[in-house]
């Protein structure tokens, strides 16, 4: 069964609680990487290192151009030493990036910067189903908010820094996680209405959840200005109107429910090691891992830096 690691839950800036948008999909191939904001810095964790030095490439795919969610791109080559890397960009951006990786912020240039890596690939995304890094990847482009995309990979589907939008229930349909922007709640529209034209609220993305019919709903994007006890009111909204929501945390990790395989097509046979069809039995995963029986209803283990520890959704 496939997992993913939450690496940065928040948007804008980091705060003591969380670092900015970043999200990792373990599986054979390699990492697949959602946005590169500054939680990329946590691959520097002992569980990330390990992973990384038994891969041979990673896909690194970013959403948008807002320094929440590429900061930690410069980083790329201290944290993925000698993988083949790909980095795929919104559509209309592609010029944007190719300035941006160069000097003054790139000491000695691109040419010089993408020498940490086995090789390295800069691609610009198109709306629609594509190959990029060797994964089967699905873009839809959200209008009124460009230039932005929502992204599909390995049947899971990632919406950050947007509204609930109908190009994303689209894309979402069937997905096994919705991975989608909650950077508000109720109080926030009840003091300015006109923060939902660039942001979701928690019920939206989970009515959102439950029209597209994906398995599971991971709140993400969550505004840094937040107290910590604004995320209860958040998973509360949100489990109203679809019960298997969770408010993502660092350093977090979800099973990925489903029996998708790695190029997004469905799984058959015992050799496909990454994806089930089911959630790991409770007293079964306890006699694996203690951490996992440990994992209370929202039924996510936070890694301490120590282990490996997981959990799915009930």
């Amino acid at each position: 069964m496939a997992r993913l690691y939450v690496l940065g839950a928040g948007a804008g800036v980091p705060n003591l609680q969380r670092q900015t948008s970043s999200f990792l999909i373990e599986g054979r191939r390699g990492p697949v990487l959602l946005d590169a904001g500054s939680g990329l810095s946590r691959l520097s964790d002992p569980l990330f290192k390990e992973m990384v030095q038994r891969s041979r490439r990673a896909l690194v795919l970013v959403g948008a151009c807002s320094h929440g969610r590429l900061a930690g791109l410069p980083w790329l080559p201290f944290l993925l030493p000698g993988l083949e890397v790909t980095v795929g960009v919104p559509p209309g951006t592609l010029p944007f990036f190719e300035g941006w990786l160069e000097e003054p912020l790139l000491s000695g240039g691109r040419a010089s910067w993408q020498q940490g890596f086995g090789s390295f690939d800069l691609v610009e995304l198109k709306p629609g189903a594509q190959k990029v890094g060797g994964e089967s990847v699905e873009v839809a482009v959200l209008e009124g908010h460009d230039p932005a995309c929502v992204v599909r990979v390995r049947d899971v589907c990632y919406a950050a820094g947007c509204p609930a939008q109908a190009e994303t229930a689209t894309l979402a349909k069937g997905a096994a996680l919705l991975i989608h922007d909650a950077f508000l709640d109720s109080a926030d529209l009840e003091g300015d209405g006109s923060l939902g034209e660039a942001h979701a609220t928690a019920a939206a993305a989970a009515r959102l959840a439950k029209e597209s019919g994906v398995s599971d709903l991971l709140l993400a994007h969550l505004n840094p200005e937040h107290e910590p006890g604004r995320a209860e009111r958040l998973q509360f909204e949100a489990s109203a109107l679809f019960p298997r929501s969770l408010v993502a945390t660092d350093m977090a990790c979800v099973r990925i429910s489903g029996s998708v395989d790695e190029d997004g097509s469905s799984a058959e046979g015992p050799e496909d090691a990454d994806s089930s069809a089911d959630a790991v039995d409770p007293e079964v995963a306890s006699a694996i891992d203690p951490e996992v029986a440990s994992a209370t209803s929202g039924d996510v283990a936070e890694h301490d830096g120590g282990g490996d520890a997981d959990a799915a959704l009930p």
